[in-house]
């Protein structure tokens, strides 16, 4: 009698994502953000309090960090495919998240907002995109595009509270991304800080 052979499902922690990440990916995160901070200053973005206030130490020192604050998430960004990568390497086999679709759109927007940082730091660019006014609206519409995809990510986030998938650690720091940017921005808006 001849036996029947049914293939065996693999195992399932073959089939669940990474739930955190390894030593390789922290070295990663953090060279994203040493880039944010790098671009941060390219930008050549300054936050300025109303003339009517004067601003003491921790005031100046919050003043002078809240650009890297505003553009955290760029340089971690630009490392989303290293992430993906690594994991596919390491045996992932789940298709992207929404979360990481959602860190996948931002990839793109941020390797124009890196281009144009370069550029500008660089002064590789005409003066046409480098003036006040242009910096004016590419920084506008950062915060636009943050404040969107921020509050996609928030949506994204509370739908998943209701799912029992177990998600990739790349999901989660997608959607911190995002939703990191509205911190900074509060601050500005509760100061009264302008961005120069």
């Amino acid at each position: 009698m001849a036996t029947v052979y049914s293939p065996q499902p693999p195992p399932a922690a073959a089939l669940e994502p990474p739930s955190r990440p390894r030593l390789f990916d922290w070295l990663i995160l953090f060279a994203g953000i040493g880039a944010s901070a790098y671009l941060a200053k390219m930008t050549g973005l300054v936050m300025t309090l109303p003339p009517a206030i004067e601003p003491n130490a921790a005031l100046q020192t919050l003043l002078d960090i809240l650009p890297m604050l505003l553009f955290l998430p760029v340089g971690v960004v630009l490392c989303w495919p290293i992430f993906y990568a690594t994991q596919w390497v390491c045996g992932r086999r789940q298709s992207l998240t929404m979360g990481e679709w959602l860190l996948g759109l931002a990839w793109l927007a941020a390797l124009v907002f890196t281009g144009w940082c370069v550029g500008k730091g660089t002064g590789s660019l005409p003066e046409l995109v480098t003036d006040a006014d242009f910096k004016r609206h590419a920084v506008t519409g950062y915060v636009i595009f943050m404040f969107s995809m921020g509050a996609l990510a928030l949506v994204i986030w509370l739908v998943g509270l209701l799912g029992r998938r177990r998600q990739p650690w790349t999901h989660t720091l997608g959607l911190a991304l995002m939703i990191w940017p509205a911190v900074p921005l509060l601050i500005v808006w509760l100061g009264n800080i302008k961005m120069e």
